[in-house]
């Protein structure tokens, strides 16, 4: 109760200890009551907090936010681009060397230096030098992916920004923030090319130990690539991507399925499993288409 009334929602002077524990001895029930109020009073302001400032305005339930738009975006297309999936996946090679073998390869022969440096900023290119910083501090694979983001941005630009064309977006940050995710996607094909990709899958059973070291990736990018198997004709196991941090918060996630994700807050991920499990009989239809 002392921490409760030290909300600052209370404004008035704060009851003594002694007066606490005498509510507490002797009316328990509105005590409890009391805590149980001020526990659902955070909870909906917290809630609030982290509404879009979108949804404040008259037209919220027409206009989607910017980050609204691009998570409908790549729901709608399964998770996954096949005109970006399948132009990565040529630039990638045909598995004679590493990714990063390859993306090194790429910049060299278009006269662009790759360097590296202890910074916070993990790449870095400057047009004017042809140079791209990478910062130590990131992981081998980290590097090697924002090798190939960074490839995507300069060689495929074109390739973007039509399909962005496609998108229709209704804010141009909207756009921007797509152009990114597309870039991110794209590094991801490349990393982990799709065919090359899907065989391995299958051969090591989802083995994601093993699929991060053969193509000298993470476990986060294999599983985040996982999600993306979608292509027709050739497609793999629909899974659905979360991560979380040590609150609980979702903080990236993605769906190759039917599984719809809270719209608003860092939704415990617990319940968006269940309500994909909710309905035995309809996740099953699901899971068979």
């Amino acid at each position: 109760m002392r921490e409760a009334l030290a909300d600052p929602v209370f404004t008035g002077p704060a009851p003594t200890l002694a007066d606490l524990r005498l509510a507490a001895s002797n009316a328990p029930t509105l005590a409890r009551a009391f805590l149980d109020l001020h526990t659902a009073y955070r909870q909906t302001h917290e809630r609030l907090a982290s509404l879009d400032e979108a949804l404040g305005r008259e037209d919220a339930r027409l206009q989607p936010s910017p980050w609204e738009e691009v998570r409908d975006f790549f729901h709608y297309c399964d998770n996954y681009l096949d005109a970006v999936d399948r132009a990565a996946e040529h630039l990638s090679g045909n598995g004679s060397e590493t990714g990063r073998d390859t993306v090194l390869r790429h910049f060299a022969a278009r006269d662009i230096r790759v360097s590296f440096a202890d910074t916070n900023d993990t790449r870095q290119y400057d047009p004017q030098t042809r140079t791209i910083t990478l910062s130590t501090r990131a992981s081998a694979p980290t590097q090697t992916f924002q090798l190939w983001m960074q490839l995507a941005l300069i060689t495929q630009d074109q390739l973007l920004e039509a399909t962005l064309d496609l998108a229709r977006f209704q804010s141009p940050e909207a756009r921007a923030i797509a152009k990114v995710g597309l870039a991110n996607y794209f590094a991801g094909a490349a990393l982990l090319p799709y065919r090359r990709f899907l065989a391995a899958t299958q051969e090591t059973r989802h083995d994601l130990e093993r699929l991060a070291d053969r193509f000298g990736a993470s476990i986060e990018q294999v599983a985040h690539r996982l999600s993306t198997l979608q292509r027709p004709g050739a497609k793999g196991v629909p899974f659905f991507f979360v991560r979380v941090d040590p609150a609980g918060t979702i903080t990236k996630r993605h769906s190759a399925t039917t599984l719809q994700f809270a719209r608003y807050g860092g939704a415990c991920p617990l319940w968006n499993v269940h309500r994909a499990f909710e309905t035995p009989g309809r996740w099953l239809r699901q899971l068979a288409e």
